[in-house]
């Protein structure tokens, strides 16, 4: 579907991402806990708190999930999160 805009010009769809989001499944149980406390906005330092580990163990998880799934950042983690 192709949407006009004020010039009578049309825009063509939005493009599909190029790098697909994999199934929230191929994260680990701690990672898919990790996941919603970093999406959730707790810090690293408050997630090992939580789960007992150390914050370096956290910003691992951290670095893994972020990797598998493809973001840079807990923001696009959040949207990655947000999708079906």
């Amino acid at each position: 579907m192709h949407v006009g805009n004020s010039t009578g010009r049309h825009r063509p769809k939005a493009l599909p991402s190029v790098h697909s989001p994999p199934a929230k499944a191929s994260l680990s149980a701690r990672e898919l806990t990790i996941a919603q406390l970093v999406i959730s906005g707790r810090s690293s330092k408050e997630i090992a708190k939580a789960l007992a580990i150390s914050p370096a163990t956290v910003r691992k998880h951290r670095e893994n999930i972020f990797r598998r799934v493809g973001v840079h950042s807990a923001v696009q983690l959040s949207v990655w999160w947000s999708q079906p």
